[in-house]
C-alpha cells in the first residue's frame, strides 16, 4: 500500500484522507496480516504520513500510530515512531470561523498525548524532550507539557518512570516553589502526585529501596531545607 502511494503528500487533502481511511480499515480488519510485516509496516506507515498537516488527517494518523506503538514490537523502531509523533508537539490549531474541520484543538492535543504516552519504550525519548520544553516562556506550552508528563507517568511502567522521576521533580519544582502561574503550579503538583502513585503501585512496599523511596528522598530533603528558610515566601504558617 505504501509503495502505491509514494506521491501521498502531492495529492489533495481529500485524496490523502481516503488513503488514510483505507489504511485505518486495514488496521481494523486485517491487523494480524499487517503485524506479520513487523518493522516493514512501521517504517512504511511512518514514511507515508510524514509531513501531514491537515487536522482531520492527523486525527486518523495519530490513531494509527498509537495502535502501532501499543500492539507492535517496536523495539527496533522506537526512535522512528517517536520522531513521527513528537514532531507535532506541542500542537496548535485554530479553526476558522466557519469551522469546516469539525476538529477542535483539544481533540488534536488529546490524540497526540495518547500517542506519546502509549508505550514505556518511548520514555527515554519523551521525558528528556518534555523537560527541555518546560523552558518555554509560553504558559500554554508549559501547561501542555506538564499535562503530557502526567499522562506519560500514568501510563508508563514504574521502571520507566523511576529512571526519570528525580529529573522530573527537579524540573517541575520550580513551577511550585517559585510560582509564576497558579494553574501551572497546580498542574505540576498533579504531575508529581501521578509520579508517586505510579512508583508506589509498581513495586512491593516490602522492598527497602523502592522506586518510590528513591523518588521522595530528595523531595523531602529539599522541602526540609526550605522550611529552614522562613524568609522564603514558600514557607507559610
Amino acid at each position: 500500500l505504501t509503495e502505491q502511494f509514494q506521491d501521498f503528500m502531492l495529492r489533495s487533502r481529500a485524496q490523502r484522507q481516503q488513503i488514510l481511511e483505507l489504511l485505518n480499515d486495514l488496521m481494523v480488519h486485517h491487523r494480524p496480516a499487517l503485524k506479520e510485516l513487523g518493522d516493514e509496516a512501521i517504517v512504511g506507515i511512518t514514511d507515508l504520513v510524514s509531513g501531514e498537516k491537515d487536522p482531520r488527517n492527523l486525527m486518523i494518523i495519530f490513531s494509527i500510530l498509537k495502535v502501532l506503538m501499543v500492539e507492535w514490537d517496536i523495539s527496533a523502531q522506537v526512535q522512528t515512531l517517536f520522531d513521527a509523533v513528537f514532531c507535532y508537539f506541542p500542537i496548535t490549531f485554530r479553526p476558522p470561523k466557519d469551522d469546516p474541520f469539525a476538529v477542535k484543538a483539544q481533540d488534536l492535543k488529546d490524540r497526540l498525548r495518547e500517542c506519546i504516552s502509549s508505550s514505556s519504550s518511548l520514555a527515554p525519548h519523551a521525558f528528556p524532550q518534555l523537560v527541555d520544553k518546560l523552558d518555554s516562556t509560553s504558559p500554554n506550552v508549559k501547561k501542555d507539557v506538564i499535562q503530557t508528563i502526567t499522562a506519560c507517568v500514568s501510563m508508563y511502567s514504574g521502571s520507566a518512570v523511576s529512571d526519570y522521576s528525580v529529573t522530573l521533580w527537579d524540573s517541575l519544582k520550580y513551577e511550585i516553589l517559585y510560582v509564576q502561574e497558579e494553574n501551572l503550579a497546580q498542574e505540576s503538583l498533579t504531575a508529581l502526585q501521578a509520579i508517586a502513585m505510579r512508583l508506589g503501585h509498581d513495586q512491593a512496599p516490602a522492598e527497602s529501596d523502592t522506586y518510590l523511596t528513591r523518588y521522595i528522598k530528595p523531595i523531602i530533603q529539599e522541602c526540609n531545607e526550605k522550611l529552614q528558610e522562613p524568609q522564603q515566601k514558600q514557607v507559610k504558617p
